[in-house]
């Protein structure tokens, strides 16, 4: 086969994975707007620029990078909270950390395009 084929069905694939991996499922949607319902604060862990540019709406801005540093903010949230960024990768990671840390209450949107699906049952034109 030839390699520039090859690449161009290899970068297809990624696309179509990119797109499939980072949705939620409507068990796990359902759960989140659940925990929202009860007053979850919803956090973005983008960069401030990011947030800045854009961010669902009553979200507060704690990026990732000063998690470990700003997580006793975060202890105060008894409802629990809802992460979310631009792909899912943070969002993931800040679960991973937050659990780590002891938290119990968290869940995780993944990409804020998922809210037009937790919102709106419908897909988000980006």
């Amino acid at each position: 086969m030839n390699w520039n084929i090859a690449l161009i069905l290899a970068f297809i694939a990624f696309l179509i994975w990119r797109k499939w991996s980072t949705r939620r499922s409507p068990e796990l949607l359902a759960a989140i707007d659940a925990r929202l319902k009860r007053g979850a604060a919803l956090i973005d862990v983008r960069t401030p620029r990011e947030f800045a540019q854009f961010h669902l709406p009553s979200a507060r801005n704690l990026p990732l990078h000063e998690l470990h540093q700003r997580a006793t903010e975060l202890k105060k949230e008894k409802a629990g909270l809802v992460l979310y960024c631009n792909s899912g990768a943070r969002s993931a990671r800040a679960l991973m950390i937050l659990k780590g840390m002891g938290f119990k209450e968290v869940d995780d949107l993944g990409s804020f395009r998922n809210w037009t699906r937790l919102r709106f049952g419908k897909e988000a034109q980006a």
